[in-house]
């Protein structure tokens, strides 16, 4: 009982330090990490609405796996994500 105590505390406090410290960076960052705070917030209104009202629901693994592909792929031809599947098929297992 002391155990499941002292761990929830600690993981509460973890919790708000991420917190704390994610809006103390948040609002001494320069503009430059804003956008990319203010393009994370967009992203997630996306996610949000395909998990919400596309025909059947999508697994976030393929969701998150598809913007990661799709990030990386834009960069140049030479980038590209692998999976641990693709990663084992591309050496022969």
């Amino acid at each position: 009982m002391r155990m499941k105590r002292t761990v929830s505390i600690v993981a509460t406090l973890s919790v708000m330090a991420f917190l704390v410290g994610g809006a103390w960076t948040y609002l001494l960052s320069e503009n430059s990490v804003k956008d990319v705070y203010k393009n994370l917030h967009l992203f997630a209104k996306v996610y949000d609405l395909v998990k919400q009202q596309y025909v059947e629901e999508p697994k976030d693994e393929v969701l998150v796996q598809g913007a990661i592909r799709g990030m990386l792929e834009g960069l140049d031809p030479h980038s590209a994500f692998m999976n641990k599947k693709n990663l084992l098929t591309s050496v022969g297992f």
